[in-house]
Parts: C-alpha cells; sequence; structure tokens
C-alpha cells in the first residue's frame, strides 16, 4: 500500500484480510478500506541490504515479505519463497536437512478429527501436521482447514481463542462434509532423507509448491519437517540444533 505520494505504508495479506473478517464479520469486504486491513508499521529493506540480513529481519519480525525500496519509492518484494529459491540455486551445499529441521515434529492420527487439528495448530503456532498411524501416510496443512471452513483457520482460532465454548461452536455437524484429518490430508506427501542437503530439500519445495516437507530416516521413519522458515534462518547463518 502507497500513499498520495507513492510512499509505501502497509502491506495487505491474505491473512489480513481472513483476520479482519473474523473480527468484523458484519461486515463486507467491499465495504471495507486498505487502510483498515494493512499489516504495519511496513518493514522495508533496499537493494543493497545482505540477503542474510534480510531473512534475519524476516525471522525477527516474525514475518514472510519484505518491501524493499529506493529512497522513498517501492521497487519490489522479497518472500520466504524469495529466499528459498535464492538458496536453492546459490550453490551452496554447506548445510544438510538434520542441521536446521524441527527434530521430533508434531503429529496428528488421521482418525482425528479436522477440528483437532485445528486446535493443535492454534495451541503450537504451526501450520502443519505431519499424519501418522505406524507411519507416515501424509500431512494436513493450515490451508486444507481452511479449505473446508474458514472458520478453522490459525487466524480464525487464534482470533477467537478467549471464548471458552469457541471448540465447540467450530464442531462441524454431523450432516456436515469431511470431518476426520484422513479426508482433508495430503496423502503420500513430497518426503526428504535427513541427510540431503538442504539446498535439495529447497527445490523440491519450490518445484511443488509447498512450504513444508516431512524427513525421513534410512528406514523411513517420520524424524522431522523442514520449511521454508528453516530455510530462511540458515540464509542468516545461524543454526536451530547441531548434529552430535
Amino acid at each position: 500500500m502507497v500513499n498520495e505520494w507513492s510512499t509505501p505504508v502497509g502491506i495487505i495479506t491474505d491473512k489480513d484480510i481472513m483476520r479482519y473478517t473474523l473480527e468484523n464479520d458484519s461486515k463486507k469486504l467491499d465495504q471495507v478500506i486498505a487502510l483498515s486491513v494493512m499489516s504495519k508499521p511496513l518493514v522495508k529493506d533496499t537493494e543493497s541490504t545482505p540477503v542474510s540480513s534480510c531473512a534475519k529481519r524476516m525471522l525477527d519480525t516474525a514475518i514472510s515479505s519484505v518491501v524493499v525500496v529506493r529512497g522513498d519509492k517501492v521497487v519490489g518484494i522479497v518472500t520466504k519463497t524469495d529466499l528459498c529459491m535464492f538458496y536453492a540455486t546459490s550453490g551452496e551445499r554447506r548445510d544438510e536437512v538434520r542441521d536446521v529441521m524441527t527434530v521430533r515434529p508434531i503429529t496428528i492420527g488421521g482418525s482425528q478429527s479436522i477440528l483437532d487439528a485445528a486446535r493443535i495448530m492454534c495451541e503450537k503456532n504451526i501450520s502443519r501436521l505431519p499424519v501418522v498411524d505406524g507411519h507416515l501416510e501424509g500431512i494436513v496443512t493450515a490451508s486444507d482447514l481452511t479449505a473446508v471452513n474458514p472458520a478453522l483457520s490459525p487466524a480464525a482460532t487464534r482470533a477467537k481463542s478467549k471464548d471458552p465454548l469457541m471448540w465447540e461452536k467450530l464442531a462441524p455437524p454431523k450432516e456436515a462434509g469431511p470431518k476426520s484429518v484422513a479426508d482433508v490430508m495430503t496423502r503420500n506427501p513430497i518426503t526428504i532423507l535427513y541427510t540431503a542437503y538442504l539446498s535439495d530439500a529447497a527445490k523440491l519445495m519450490i518445484f511443488h509448491h509447498v512450504s513444508g516437507l516431512p524427513v525421513l530416516d534410512a528406514a523411513n521413519v517420520l524424524v522431522g519437517i523442514v520449511t521454508k522458515t528453516d530455510v530462511t534462518k540458515a540464509l542468516t547463518g545461524e543454526k536451530r540444533w547441531l548434529r552430535a
């Protein structure tokens, strides 16, 4: 978003729109001005900002995009997807998936309800869950839940989490459509070995248009999950944990 002098003042994402509509469900979007929805203050960098500094700024501010300016004018935007692409094509092979992945990821069973999945994502502040019933069967994401019921998105559940009856209100009626995780999950998800290079994980995420990959060991047992945020973290030179 820019003002009348073309100076950037904010940014609007799909999450901003969803959050606003959930908190102001009596208003229609065509009646809402952009100023009411946008995120501010705007996080900005210049064209000369090092990639590592841009990555760190995203992590420090918990955002997925940084606006690039030249003086007071917007000249571009950098997203985690852009950083992932940069890492995938930079030719560097110093990090392995196990260097930065989240170990012992939180999982869910396929027979559990989509309400359980929404609750876990809300409480743990995550956006994807590997589905495990003895072995990895699939993965369910916040987007999967939102497609079934927008009120089950993490933004929705966090916005209404102060209501003690929230989960009962969100429970789908018996005659509703898909109710179990198995109904909405992606089966046979793209995976990667924990010994693979992180650059290969970045390439897979870009090619398949996904934001995270389940990580398997040599016996095909789930041992972690790696995301675009982990790739962004690797670009800062910091690591969440190191191999023994």
